[in-house]
Parts: C-alpha cells; structure tokens; sequence
C-alpha cells in the first residue's frame, strides 16, 4: 500500500499543481478583461455621445443660418452640456497609451468650437451672409475636427478590446495546453508506477 501511494504521489502533485495554476490564470484574466472592457466601453459610450451631441448643435448652426435663430440657442444650450459631461467623464476614464493626447486635443477642439459658436450669435441674425461665412470659414471645420478628434478615441478603444479578446484567447488557449499536457503526463506516470510496483510485488510472490 505504501508503494502504491508513493509511487501515484507525484501524478498526483502533478495535477493539483497545474489545476490551481489553471485556476489562477482564468480568474485573474477573467477579472483583468473584465475592468479592460468596461473602461473601454465607457470611453466608447462617451466618445459616441459626444459625436452625437455634436451633430445636434452644428445642425442647430445650420438652422440660424437658415433664420431660425432661437431653434438653433436651444440645441447649443441644450447639447453642450451633454458634451461638456461626456467629456469629463473620459477625462477620468483614461486607460489606454495615447488616449491623454487624444482627449486634450479634443477638449482644446471643443473650447474653439464654443468660441466661434458665440461670435457666431452675436451677429445679427439678419445678417445671413456673414453668419453663412462663419459657419463654413470656421464653425464647420473646427466641427469636423472635434468629431475627428472624439472618433480617434472611439477607434482606439475598440482596437484595444479587439486586441485583449485576442490575448484572452491566446492565453485560454495556453491554459488548456499545459492542462493536457499535465494530464498526459499524469497518466504515463500513473501507468508507469502501476506497471513497475506491480512487478515489485508480484516478483517476491513469484519467487
């Protein structure tokens, strides 16, 4: 009996090991992409609201342009808050190498976007001609750059998710690897103890 134990031990030790190490490695990835994607999403969720608030207040530029004027002070009034709130929330969901760049670029776009966007009501809404020149000299390319910029974001974002689902896999993949291989190996120590203590007790029977 003391053979027997002895010689199973060390398969035994073989798969405990490589089971807690298993174990480990799956809760401590699991846990690590868990965060990983959550702040990404958040900083995509931000980055697609603040696109979409930005829609909202150059299409309200393109109303005053047209003489609609107290339409056009009710989408700026309304949706540059919702940018400005987006906005500090990717501030303080900075995750990803590059990103710091992106979202001071972004809030220095938006502060020149505001300021054009004020010149743009204080002229005199009779005055279509030079609310039209403003609008295509200044507001809407600054527009197209705050939206370039908070697409970057968006971009680089995803690109990380899409790149930890991809070391996620290779490392699950890694994982069951070593489990087969621990497994086999166990196995052929096992076979080998079984088959060398039997002959070291059948041999004195034998004898």
């Amino acid at each position: 009996r003391s053979r027997l134990l002895m010689g199973l031990v060390p398969a035994l030790l073989i798969l405990i090991g490589s089971g807690i190490w298993s174990v480990s490695m799956f809760y401590r990835l699991g846990n690590n992409i868990d965060l990983i994607l959550r702040e990404n999403y958040q900083s995509i969720l931000a980055a697609e609201r603040m696109k979409e608030a930005l829609e909202r207040i150059d299409s309200g530029l393109m109303f005053a342009v047209g003489g609609r004027d107290p339409e056009a002070r009710a989408r700026f009034e309304k949706f540059e808050p919702v940018f400005e709130a987006q906005l500090k929330l990717q501030k303080g969901n900075i995750t990803v190498p590059g990103e710091e760049d992106l979202t001071n670029d972004l809030s220095i776009q938006f502060d020149r976007y505001k300021e054009i966007i004020n010149r743009f009501f204080e002229i005199d809404p009779a005055d279509r001609s030079a609310r039209s020149r403003l609008y295509f000299d200044e507001a809407l390319p600054t527009f197209e750059k705050v939206k370039e910029a908070a697409s970057s974001i968006l971009l680089l974002n995803q690109n990380n998710m899409e790149a930890m689902d991809q070391q996620a896999r290779a490392r699950s993949a890694a994982s069951v690897r070593i489990m087969i291989l621990a497994l086999v190996g166990s196995v052929g120590m096992a076979l080998l103890a079984t088959i060398l203590l039997g002959r070291s007790i059948l041999e004195p029977i034998r004898g």
